[in-house]
């Protein structure tokens, strides 16, 4: 999916290659909310270009951010709100 969406490809030609693409896929979750490839067209097409504004490094970088934070959080200091406001703001 992560050569889905290109700087050229318009509105019509992302829905015409995100449904190809969702009817080739086996796997059908419990909740499709949750999963990409079952977003109504136009809100997955508004994801994918937002996600072009972020490198792989940024996303990767921020994902272990919000781990590290998780982990903090949940060994449940005094401390929890301040934690989870900074890395708000880190975010």
């Amino acid at each position: 999916m992560e050569d889905l969406q290109t700087t050229e490809m318009n509105y019509k030609m992302f829905t015409k290659t995100f449904t190809t693409l969702k009817e080739s896929l086996d796997l059908v979750p419990q909740e499709k909310k949750h999963y990409f490839p079952y977003q109504k067209p136009y809100y997955a097409f508004k994801l994918s270009q937002t996600s072009m504004k972020f490198s792989k490094k940024e996303l990767v970088s921020l994902l272990g951010m919000l781990a590290h934070l998780d982990a903090l959080i949940k060994r449940g200091t005094k401390y929890d709100r301040v934690r989870l406001e900074a890395g708000l703001l880190e975010v």
